[in-house]
């Protein structure tokens, strides 16, 4: 168990490396969908891989908040850089 959460990190550490490239360095457009899509890439390529053990949750904004959230078609957001504002 500990060595495939290790494997799972480490596909995570790719993922967010991925994202902060395409989004804030590239200015590229990610949605849920393909957030989730590439993330589930990374761990596929991971030593052991059989399969997800549930869809991976990939929200963004006010879905953030929902628990378990899946993204569809019809509710995908996109992924966009927030901004620390002191108020």
């Amino acid at each position: 168990m500990r060595n495939a959460h290790k494997r799972d990190a480490a596909a995570l550490c790719q993922y967010f490396a991925w994202l902060q490239k395409e989004v804030v360095e590239n200015g590229n457009k990610v949605d849920e969908i393909s957030a989730a899509t590439k993330a589930e890439e990374f761990r596929s390529k991971q030593k052991d891989f059989v399969n997800l053990s549930f869809p991976t949750i990939s929200a963004s904004g006010p879905h953030g908040a929902i628990i378990h959230y899946h993204p569809a078609e019809s509710t995908c957001a996109p992924i966009t850089q927030y901004e620390n504002t002191l108020l």
